[in-house]
């Protein structure tokens, strides 16, 4: 188990079999840990209108990366097993998951969209591209800016028109869908915001196997992994594999605070998780309010920010939940006086 500002660094060959975890019949398969393709028994192929290089520019594990354009969630990635991988142990345990680990293009900066060449005649210049996706889930997730579209030529019937600025629509979620040998294909999309943060801007995304519709159907024979986004953007995967997690969900307390009215004030979550996917919510219990139960959810992320607009006393309630329902949800509170 990891806290999620300390990421696990290790070194792994192509499909190794590793020993069982406690209280585990199976054993982690790794996939993809960032070795020489060549001999491994492991290829990266394109899919659709998608793009894959091997790459040394970021490296999470081993000495190199898969680096993959995707313009959305049928364009990417195929990594594809010489043999085939037994899944069947690894699907008898609820708490085995995938974990894909990525990072996203130009982490921590948006990329820029390119210019676009001069108009037709009658008609505007195309937009630029659209930049790359920024950070991670906690750089933030926006989009870079295109470049404007090129002047329209003159003489034309109609005359041309500047096409303005294009907005990158930021990398929301990851597709990964998983190929058996009998031929069957069974597919998870993993939002970005159930994501931990690793080290130097990569983050893990997982998802259970039992959480993997069809999966249970198939021969359990893994064959293939194919990884797409759901938007045009670039973005490096450093590790794929399926692991066992049992680390129960915690949470560090929060920081009781005193702050004036309309201060604004900035909460940010620090649990251990695992890779398993998880969402924060964020939750503020105002004078009068019951202090348990089932409270209102007003913000969802690793960071929470609120300003008070009452003097009175209140409490942040922040709730760690793994969606998937298979690991208890965790809670801290902070005291907050709010003076007039």
């Amino acid at each position: 188990m990891r806290w999620i500002r300390v990421p696990v660094v290790g070194m792994a060959l192509s499909v190794v079999y590793a020993l069982a975890a406690p209280g585990r019949s199976g054993a982690d398969v790794s996939i993809y840990e960032g070795q020489p393709l060549q001999g491994s028994g492991v290829s990266a192929k394109s899919w659709g209108s998608g793009t894959v290089k091997e790459s040394e520019e970021a490296i999470y594990k081993g000495v190199r990366a898969l680096k993959v354009s995707t313009q959305g969630a049928y364009q990417g990635l195929r990594i594809v097993l010489a043999k085939p991988a037994d899944l069947t142990a690894d699907l008898q345990d609820r708490e085995t998951y995938l974990e894909i680990v990525v990072k996203l293009q130009d982490s921590g900066s948006g990329g820029s969209g390119g210019s676009a060449g001069p108009g037709m005649i009658g008609m505007g210049g195309m937009p630029g591209m659209p930049g790359g996706a920024k950070g991670g889930r906690t750089g933030g997730l926006k989009g870079g800016t295109g470049g404007p579209g090129g002047p329209g030529a003159a003489g034309g019937i109609n005359q041309g028109y500047d096409a303005g600025v294009v907005a990158a629509k930021p990398l929301a979620n990851v597709r990964a869908v998983l190929v058996t040998a009998d031929g069957k294909q069974c597919e998870a999309r993993i939002p970005l915001n159930t994501a931990s943060p690793a080290r130097d801007g990569w983050v893990s995304l997982a998802v259970p196997l039992s959480a993997v519709k069809g999966l249970a159907s198939t021969s359990a024979a893994l064959s293939e992994v194919r990884v797409f986004g759901d938007t045009t953007t670039t973005f490096t995967v450093g590790r794929v594999r399926t692991v066992a997690e049992q680390t129960p969900l915690r949470v560090l307390p929060l920081e009781d605070r005193t702050a004036a009215v309309n201060d604004l004030l900035s909460f940010t979550a620090e649990a251990e998780t695992g890779v398993s996917p998880v969402r924060y919510e964020w939750s503020v219990v105002r004078p009068g309010d019951p202090a348990a139960g089932d409270l209102p959810v007003d913000a969802e992320g690793r960071t929470f920010k609120h300003k008070f607009r009452k003097g009175g006393d209140y409490q942040i309630v922040l709730t760690v939940r793994d969606p998937f329902g298979i690991k208890q949800p965790v809670t801290a509170r902070a005291k907050i006086h709010v003076t007039l």
